[in-house]
C-alpha cells in the first residue's frame, strides 16, 4: 500500500527523543537519581500504550502501531527531562570521551546488537516461515513487549543503584545481589507466567478472531520473559561493576541460539518461533547463572537460589490459573480473565507463603521503617 511509504519516516522520529532520552538517564545515574529514571520510563510506557489504544480505537489501524514506540520515546524524555531540570545542548569533550570509552562502546554494542535482534529475527522468519507467520509473531509481541519493556527497564535502573553502592565491597555486593534477584523474581515472574496463562483469553479480545496461531507464540514469549528478565539482574550488577560486556555476549548467545531453534524446528509451523525465543530467553536466562565466580561474588547455585522459588511459585500458579480458565470458567468472556487474575493472586501468595517464605520477608523488610532507639541514654 502506498499510504505506507511514510511509516518509517514516522518510525525514525522515535530516535530523536531516544537520544534525549540516553543524555538524561547519563545525568540521572550520576546524580543517582534513580527512581526518576524508572518512573519516568514506567509512566511513558503507560502513557504511550494509552494514547496508542485510543488512536487505535478511533481507527488509525497500523499507524496506532507505529504511534505507540514514537509516544511512549517522547513522554519518557518529556518526563525524565522535566523531573531532572535538565536543559540538554550539545558539546564536544574529547578527553570525557577517552574516559568513557570502554564502558560506552560495549553498551552502544549491546544495545545496537539487541534492536539488530528484532530486525533480523524478522527478516529471518518472514523469508523462513512467510509473511503470514511474521504476522502472528508481531501480534503476540505487541502483547508481551510493551509490558516487558517497561519492566525491564524499571527494574535495570532501580536495581543499579543498590549494585552501585556496593561495587567495592565484594561481600556487601554478594548479598546485594542474592537479595535484589530474590525479590525481583518474585515480584517479575508472576507477571508473565500469569499473562502467559490467560493468553488463549486475552489474545482474542485484544487483536480479534483469525490470529489463534498467535496465542502459542504469546505464551512462549511470555514464559521466555519470566525465565530471562530477572535474571538479567545479574548483568545490571556487572554494569554498575562496569563491566557491560557480559551483556553482550548473553544478548549475541541469545540470538545465536534463537537462529539455530528457528531452523532446526521449522516444520513445526508458527509455534516453532515461539519454542525458538523461549530457548534463546532460557539461554540468556542460563548464561546469568553460570558466569564465572570470579565476575559475580557469588556461586552459580546461590544465584539459581535466588531465582528458583519464584520461578516454581509462578510455574504452579500460571498452571493452576492455565488449567481453570481453560476448562472450569472458560466461557464467561472478560468475567474469565477478572476471575483468573483473582485466582493466580491468591494462588501465587499462597505458594509464596508455603515454598518461598524468606522471599516474601525480606520485602517485607525492605518496605518497613527503620526501628528509632527511644530509649535516652543515661547521665
Amino acid at each position: 500500500d502506498s499510504s505506507f511509504v511514510a511509516l518509517l519516516p514516522v518510525a525514525m522520529i522515535t530516535l530523536f527523543f531516544h537520544g534525549g532520552t540516553v543524555i538524561a538517564v547519563a545525568v540521572a545515574r550520576r546524580r543517582r537519581n534513580f527512581s526518576a529514571i524508572s518512573l519516568a520510563n514506567l509512566t511513558g510506557h503507560l502513557i504511550g500504550i494509552a494514547l496508542s489504544l485510543l488512536l487505535l480505537l478511533l481507527g488509525a489501524g497500523i499507524w496506532a502501531l507505529i504511534a505507540m514506540r514514537v509516544l511512549i520515546a517522547m513522554a519518557t524524555m518529556i518526563l525524565l527531562v522535566g523531573q531532572l531540570r535538565l536543559w540538554i545542548s550539545p558539546m564536544w569533550s574529547q578527553s570525557h570521551l577517552s574516559s568513557l570509552l570502554r564502558f560506552a562502546g560495549y553498551s552502544f554494542a549491546d544495545k545496537l546488537f539487541e534492536n539488530l535482534s528484532y530486525l533480523s529475527l524478522a527478516n529471518f522468519i518472514g523469508g523462513l516461515y512467510g509473511v503470514s507467520t511474521l504476522g502472528y509473531v508481531n501480534v503476540a509481541m505487541r502483547l508481551i513487549e510493551p509490558l516487558r519493556g517497561a519492566i525491564i527497564g524499571s527494574a535495570h535502573n532501580l536495581s543499579f543503584s543498590f549494585f552501585a553502592r556496593d561495587n567495592d565491597a565484594p561481600d556487601r555486593l554478594a548479598a546485594r545481589i542474592c537479595v535484589v534477584s530474590a525479590q525481583s523474581a518474585w515480584l517479575i515472574a508472576p507477571v508473565f507466567v500469569g499473562l502467559a496463562a490467560v493468553t488463549p483469553q486475552l489474545l482474542p479480545v485484544v487483536a480479534g478472531p483469525g490470529w489463534e496461531p498467535a496465542i502459542d507464540i504469546a505464551i512462549c514469549l511470555a514464559i521466555g520473559s519470566a525465565l530471562a528478565v530477572p535474571a538479567r539482574l545479574i548483568f545490571t550488577a556487572l554494569s554498575a561493576s562496569a563491566r557491560p560486556e557480559f551483556g553482550l555476549i548473553a544478548n549475541v548467545s541469545s540470538l545465536t541460539v534463537t537462529l539455530v531453534a528457528l531452523v532446526g524446528l521449522a516444520p513445526l509451523g508458527p509455534v516453532a518461533v515461539g519454542l525458538a525465543r523461549l530457548a534463546g530467553d532460557a539461554t540468556n536466562a542460563a548464561f546469568a547463572i553460570a558466569v564465572p565466580v570470579r565476575t559475580v561474588p557469588i556461586t552459580a547455585a546461590a544465584r539459581l537460589r535466588a531465582f528458583l522459588p519464584a520461578w516454581a511459585c509462578a510455574g504452579m500458579m500460571g498452571g493452576v490459573v492455565y488449567l481453570g480458565s481453560a476448562y472450569a470458567f472458560s466461557n464467561f468472556g472478560i468475567i474469565t480473565i477478572l476471575i483468573a487474575i483473582t485466582i493466580g493472586l491468591v494462588t501465587y501468595l499462597t505458594f509464596s507463603l508455603l515454598f518461598a517464605r524468606p522471599v516474601i520477608r525480606s520485602i517485607l523488610q525492605s518496605f518497613s521503617p527503620p526501628i528509632k532507639n527511644t530509649i535516652s541514654p543515661r547521665p
